[in-house]
């Protein structure tokens, strides 16, 4: 079995704002995705890397330059989830081989996390995900007004990589509404599958704002 990575890297990143996509703004001497890249290419066990863009991408090409493993495929769509499906579609892997799917903007993920993870999940029949309990007060309200605490026990904030088997994920994506799908493990969970969660790591945020580049370079630069 073999493990590849697929990273969702069509959307507009709107959030973010500014003229220049947050995947292609600097953090130190590289861009976000170059430093994510980085992260896959030191784990000998990933056989491929591809990265799902949208037809009109034309910065990601001098990014398969970096490594044979890493291949472009612009099959990107609308949504996170039909990007993925249509990511799926395009691999050249085994239904029992992994896929690790990682955001593009999670630049700070280390590898040690990642090949735990592989190693803890070998024989899995299904895949997990990362996450990390949640450690705030949380909330339930209607127009602004709180109805009540709910209760953060048993609670985490999901992470990717997401990890699962080819046949798994490609069965979920291909029989769930798409439009209300936010990650892959809700897709499988759908199914009635069994999904593992595993620690992950604080560092690993992802950019969704101009602000969360301050906190991934102090991140990136304590892992250097």
């Amino acid at each position: 079995m073999s493990n590849y990575v697929l990273i969702p890297c069509a959307g507009s990143g709107s959030r973010f704002g500014g003229v220049t996509q947050k995947q292609y703004t600097k953090i130190g001497d590289k861009t976000v995705i170059e430093h994510t890249l980085n992260v896959f290419l030191q784990i000998p066990e990933i056989a491929e890397i591809v990265v799902v863009v949208s037809n009109s991408d034309t910065d990601i090409d001098k990014y398969a330059l970096i490594s044979p493993k890493i291949r472009v495929a612009r099959v990107g769509s609308d949504t996170r989830a039909k990007t993925v499906l249509n990511g799926l579609n395009v691999l050249n892997c085994e239904v029992d081989d992994w896929v690790l799917v990682h955001d593009a903007a999670r630049c700070c993920i280390s590898p040690k996390t990642i090949k735990d993870m592989l190693l803890k999940l070998t024989e899995d029949k299904v895949g997990g995900i990362l996450a990390i309990p949640v450690s705030d007060t949380l909330k339930y309200s209607n127009n602004e007004v709180i109805i009540k605490t709910v209760d953060r026990n048993s609670l985490y904030h999901a992470q990717t990589p997401q990890m699962f088997r080819y046949n798994v994920l490609h069965k979920a994506l291909s029989s769930c509404d798409l439009s209300v799908i936010t990650d892959d493990a809700s897709a499988v969970e759908a199914l009635g599958l069994p999904v593992r969660l595993f620690q992950g790591e604080v560092s690993n945020i992802k950019l969704t704002y101009p602000s969360d580049i301050k906190l991934a370079e102090f991140y990136l630069g304590a892992k250097c």
